[in-house]
């Protein structure tokens, strides 16, 4: 009876997602299978971009496959082009002489041989060669990983995906991506959810760069890469020279530093600490749609005045206001309120977060380690999971940091009218618990302050 053969196929890394590097591995296996007479069991199992190396933390599902199938009966023989197309860890390979011992799995290969599993120098052969692949591995990673923070320290864009808002070339600004998420921002800073701005992409019929729909979860990662401030990223932080200063990108930023930290600060549910760029409005994200419910964001109208408009387009109603006469509405109601509220008393300033300084200390380490490994004292085998283990250190710490407090609301009906925006928010802010505007009579009707109405805390 013809033995039966299961062909298996892999390559690291298919950017491109082609298929050419595990197509040319089937084709010469198949010539093998044939010479030898064996019935080909089909399909091949196939994990293409995928790596077999002990660095390696994702799963190879056709390789667990054909190795069930073999433990079930239904595989005589593996068929590979090479061992390190198999495998590259040693356990693996053990696994392996389990299969051929338990079960009488043989092992063939296009290219490295074929290692007789039932003798004890077969084996030392395939454990030996394991062990080489398994060198070569991580050998090739050492080299990837410098050449990867060489590039980040450079600034150079990311390998992967283009990133939403910029062009092909990762640079340049994408004139119609960079327009919606610049409006994103804004709109996530003035209160309007992430789930909104998700529905209004879908809407437009605007995806993400693979060519999936927007939910969320994408919005958010997108609105929290530094990128999006010009900041170059690397293993998930923000770069840093051999000096130990952060890194800029060589890309056009989307929004400056200050835009960028109010965006977070939304996106953690913390109010933004100063106003960003001139933009900022009384009543955004206070101000709510009477038709249904939702937060109004402000925007600048082409008479260089603004208004607050419903963040729920597209939902069969149109709902925007004044911006001029309902502010000032708002703010002679709220100093009105002043007279009989205090908020006058400055609260105590709250004491350093016992985590700051240990913040504030890692960078230099980090420069005293690239100090030293640019000087040649320190190796890069030792320099880099030094590195590593600070940025992760600081990671945690930047997670585990406490929200910053709102500034204090401090306000008499008398001092309102010469705060600043930011503050005056802040005052209605305490005092309000949403203006509801209600939708015009009809399309060009003359603003009345009948369509604003005050829900007070």
């Amino acid at each position: 009876m013809s033995k039966r053969a299961a062909i298996y196929c892999r390559i690291s890394r298919d950017a491109e997602q082609e298929g050419l590097g595990v197509a040319r591995q089937e084709e010469d296996c198949r010539a093998l299978v044939a010479r030898e007479g064996w019935t080909l069991v089909e399909p091949p199992y196939v994990d293409n971009d995928i790596s077999a190396s002990t660095l390696s933390k994702k799963a190879r599902p056709a390789y667990d496959a054909m190795l069930a199938a073999a433990r079930d009966g239904g595989v005589d023989v593996i068929v590979a082009y090479a061992n390190s197309r198999l495998t590259r860890r040693p356990l693996e390979l053990e696994d392996l002489i389990t299969l051929h011992e338990q079960h009488g799995t043989l092992l063939h290969t296009v290219a490295s041989g074929d290692d007789d599993l039932s003798t004890a120098s077969g084996r030392m052969v395939a454990r030996i060669k394991a062990s080489v692949d398994a060198h070569e591995a991580e050998v090739t990673a050492e080299r990837l990983r410098r050449a990867f923070l060489q590039k980040a320290q450079r600034g150079a864009p990311n390998q992967g995906t283009r990133p939403f808002g910029w062009g092909d070339d990762k640079v340049a600004l994408h004139p119609k991506e960079a327009t919606l998420l610049r409006r994103a921002i804004q709109d996530v800073i003035d209160g309007v959810p992430t789930r909104e701005v998700a529905r209004r992409w879908n809407a437009a019929g605007v995806t993400t760069t693979r060519g999936k729909a927007w939910n969320h979860t994408a919005v958010r990662q997108v609105l929290r890469n530094p990128r999006l401030a010009g900041w170059r990223t690397h293993q998930k932080q923000v770069a840093r020279d051999a000096s130990g200063e952060r890194v800029r990108g060589v890309w056009a930023p989307m929004v400056d530093q200050a835009t960028f930290d109010a965006l977070q600060a939304a996106l953690d549910g913390r109010r933004p600490r100063a106003r960003v760029g001139g933009q900022r409005y009384l009543l955004s994200g206070i101000a709510r749609c009477g038709v249904c419910g939702g937060g109004m964001h402000g925007y600048r109208t082409s008479r260089g005045a603004h208004a607050y408009a419903c963040g729920s387009e597209g939902l069969g109603h149109s709902v925007t206001v004044a911006g001029v006469q309902t502010d000032a509405l708002i703010a002679a109601l709220v100093e009105r309120r002043l007279a009989d509220v205090d908020l006058a008393e400055e609260p105590v300033a709250a004491a350093e977060w016992e985590g700051e300084a240990r913040l504030r200390a890692i960078p230099g380490q980090v420069a005293e380690l690239m100090a030293a490994f640019n000087s040649g004292v320190l190796s890069g085998a030792v320099t880099f999971p030094q590195v590593q283990a600070l940025e992760a250190e600081q990671a945690a710490l930047e997670k585990a940091r406490p929200k910053a407090p709102p500034r204090p609301v401090v306000a008499t009906a008398d001092a309102f009218p010469a705060l600043d925006v930011d503050r005056q928010r802040a005052v209605v802010d305490t005092l309000v618990q949403a203006v509801v505007v209600a939708k015009a009579p009809h399309r060009g009707a003359r603003w009345t302050p009948d369509r604003v109405e005050v829900v007070w805390r």
